[in-house]
C-alpha cells in the first residue's frame, strides 16, 4: 500500500516520469507468486513474506495505476487529498 500512495505522492507533485518508473517497479513486485500480492516482500533480497492475497496491497497497486492514466495529476491529487488541506 505504501508504495501506490508514492506513486500517487510523485504523481500529484507532477513528477509524472518518476510517477511511472515507480509504478512499473510496484507491478513488478506485485505481480510475483502470480499476482500474489503477498503481505510484504523484503526489499534486499526480493523474497515473499506473509500472506498472499492480500487486498489492500491489490488496491494500492489500483490507486498508483490511477494515479499515472490521463489526467495523472489532478486524479492523484483528488485520491490522496489531506482533509483541511488546500
Amino acid at each position: 500500500m505504501a508504495g501506490g500512495f508514492w506513486v500517487a505522492t510523485l504523481a500529484t507533485h507532477k513528477r509524472m516520469g518518476d510517477a511511472r518508473r515507480a509504478l512499473v517497479q510496484l507491478a513488478r513486485v506485485c505481480e510475483l507468486d502470480n499476482w500474489g500480492f503477498t503481505e510484504w516482500l523484503h526489499g534486499k533480497a526480493l523474497s515473499r513474506h506473509g500472506m498472499r492475497g492480500q487486498s489492500w496491497n491489490a488496491a494500492g497497486f489500483l490507486l498508483a495505476h490511477h494515479a499515472c492514466m490521463d489526467n495523472g495529476a489532478a486524479n492523484a491529487s483528488r485520491l490522496v487529498k489531506v482533509r483541511g488541506a488546500p
